[in-house]
């Protein structure tokens, strides 16, 4: 497949239309879904978890957020949360 480069936006052709009454398009949306969970998968296990403490349940959280982003290939370096803990341990310094 060729790739197509524009030199502006307004160049660019309209995406194809699609009718919402097409059958085929509620499966290509539950396809679309289906790919999507098996790609990323729950963050939490379902069911109940007793912890010791509420450090070992923070540990068990931040395992299970490195387990997400390392079955997604980001890396932890990047995520929301490492950039939410370095702007909090600046807020800690004087």
């Amino acid at each position: 497949m060729p790739v197509l480069r524009y030199r502006d936006v307004r160049d660019v052709p309209p995406p194809a239309a699609v009718d919402a009454s097409d059958p085929s398009l509620l499966g290509r949306v539950l396809a679309l879904s289906a790919f999507a969970a098996s790609a990323v998968g729950p963050l939490y296990h379902p069911g109940v978890t007793r912890f010791a403490s509420a450090q070992a349940a923070e540990a068990a959280r931040e395992q299970a957020l490195l387990e997400r982003m390392r079955r997604r290939g980001a890396a932890p370096e990047t995520s929301e949360r490492a950039e939410g803990a370095a702007i909090d341990g600046a807020r800690d310094r004087p």
